[in-house]
Parts: C-alpha cells; structure tokens; sequence
C-alpha cells in the first residue's frame, strides 16, 4: 500500500495511506465466537470495523479518488460501507485472481472502477458489467535496488511454496548439489511435526537447503536478490496472462532472473536480454550452470532488466498509467 501511494504523490498527487489490519483477537471475541456465535461473528467485528469505515469516509469528504489495495483482506460488508457512504470514486487494484472467487467479483461489481491483475479475468468481469482493465504489478524503486554486495549464493528463491515450485525446487537443489542454494519460503515451519517429516522425506534435498521465513521485508529480500548470481522465479498453477510481483522486483534489485516461461513475460520484457527463461526443470539447471559460468552475459542481462522496469514497470509508470485510464474512463474529471 505505501509502494502504492508513493506512486501517486511521484505523480504530483498528495497521498493517504490508510491501512486495514485484522481486529484483534481479543477475550471478547473469542468469548462471542464460543458461547454467542451470532455476536462474535457479526456485531463485534462490525464495532471495530466501523471506525476504520468511518475515517474513510471522512477523508473521502475531501479527495478525489479512494484508492483500494488487496481488498480481499477487508470484510465485505466494510468494503460495502465504504463503496455506499464515500464522497468520491472508489477504484480497486486486484493484485491476485479473484474473479472466479465470488466474494472478489462482489467487491468489483461493487467499485467505480477495477483495475484487475491475471488477464484471462477480463471476459468475466466483462460479462458481469464490471467496469476495468487489466494492469500488471510493478516494482518500488525505494525498496529494490543494486547494493553492490558480494554474491555469496549461486542462485537463490524466495516466495510461497507452490506444489509446481516444490518438484521444481526439489530437482535444481539435486541437480545442481555442491552449489551454493538458499531457499526462503512459507511452509516448512507451519506444518505440524509428523508433516514435517513427510516433507523431508518427499523433498529430501530442498529440505537441506531450505530455510522459513513468515514474512520477509522488502529490505530482506532485496539483500537476498543482491546477494545471488541468480534469482529463480516461478509462476504459480493457474496463471495464464500475469507475472507475480517478484519478476518486477528481482529485476529492480539488478539481480540476473531466470523464470518460467510464460505469455505475459515477452509483453513486459525482451526476453534473453532482460530476463532469461524455462521451460523445464531440466533446461533451468542447463541455464543455472550456463550463466553460472558466463558472468558477463548475466551480468548484462541483470542490467538491461533493471533499465527496462526503471522505464517502464516502477510503481511511478504504473499509478501514472492508471491515472491516465481513470480519465480517459470518466472515473476523474
């Protein structure tokens, strides 16, 4: 969100960022949701909700446009509260799939305007009679950015652990044993410790090299991006016409990628000279152990990507681009 409203004020507006965090856990609550179901999941939650509603709508009193991120992580109803009693546009950036996910087609049927992030939702929001265009993620240029450290790792992942980057993860940390691997992800720690011992023995080499992180920060991550020859990339399962966040921030970090090949990469980038790709785990260990062993060529790829985001997929370009559709759509005067 603040990667966001940065965007706006580097465009000349002057810019609020007002944050939704989840209620609580509070004895309250879980007394409500234990011995009055209907109390702890309606009313309680709408008393806390109600303040963050209200301070919406009071600084929609004095702003053209009601700028919504992730809004998945707000209630519904809120969202509903908000959309009814704001003075001006509410416009929403889905920065997942949510069109086939009925409470996110509510919320954008709901909006003034939606700017939606996997391509292949548009017939649906369209059939809907949902007012939007596709808009690709971008990348703060605050937050990722060369550091000029020492690169201690071959190559590196960070992010969720998918069923399709797990088998991929698993085959490069056999393939490529006695490299210098590190693997940061969500899953390992969260599983239960019989699980545990599954996924060891079903991802015996990933499991060595692999290391939890709940949340990393943008500052973690663009230490590790830094700190790699290259940084691995993979779209998850059922992205069709997108790129997730990380294509836009390795590259930003001046960090060499290789990543899954996909449709939406050769719209957003001249692919093997600004991104390098695969197309199978076989041929990803192929091109880890080429540019492994080919600095220069990595080296000019890594720099051509970053050009390529500073001009063309910074948060600056991309709230500029969403401007300029708002006008052009009638949504601002």
């Amino acid at each position: 969100m603040d990667a966001v409203a940065h965007g706006f004020e580097l465009n000349g507006w002057l810019a609020e960022g007002v944050p939704y965090v989840d209620p609580p856990d509070t004895l309250l609550r879980r007394l409500c949701w234990r011995f009055l179901p209907r109390v702890g999941a309606d009313v309680v939650p709408r008393m806390e909700h109600a303040r963050i509603v209200e301070r919406l709508v009071a600084s929609s009193r004095s702003s053209d446009l009601l700028f919504v991120v992730k809004s998945d992580k707000i209630p519904l109803g809120m969202f509903a509260d908000v959309v009814r009693l704001s003075r001006c546009p509410v416009v929403l950036w889905f920065m997942d799939s949510y069109a086939n996910v009925r409470e996110g087609l509510d919320r954008a049927k709901l909006a003034s305007f939606l700017f939606y992030y996997e391509g292949s939702d548009g017939q649906v929001f369209k059939d809907a009679g949902v007012r939007a265009r596709p808009m690709d993620l971008a990348a703060d240029m605050r937050w990722y950015r060369p550091l000029n450290s020492v690169q201690r790792y071959d190559f590196s992942f960070i992010g969720t652990f998918y069923e399709n980057r797990l088998d991929l993860l698993e085959y490069l940390s056999s393939a490529l044993a006695g490299h210098r691997i590190v693997v940061k992800g969500q899953y390992v720690a969260a599983l239960r410790p019989w699980t545990v011992l599954a996924f060891k023995k079903q991802y015996p080499h990933l499991f060595k090299v692999v290391r939890h992180v709940q949340m990393a920060s943008h500052e973690q991550i663009n230490v590790l991006n830094n700190a790699s020859k290259i940084g691995l990339n993979m779209m998850r399962n059922g992205s069709i016409d997108s790129l997730n966040m990380r294509v836009f921030e390795l590259c930003a970090s001046g960090a060499f990628q290789l990543v899954g090949r996909c449709p939406a990469l050769e719209r957003c980038f001249d692919v093997g000279k600004e991104v390098e790709v695969f197309s199978s785990k076989e041929e990803a260990a192929d091109k880890t152990r080429y540019y492994l062993r080919n600095e220069k060529a990595r080296v000019e790829i890594a720099k051509n990507g970053r050009q390529r985001v500073a001009e063309c997929h910074s948060m600056r370009v991309r709230t500029r681009e969403m401007l300029d559709t708002l006008q052009r759509e009638g949504v601002l005067g």
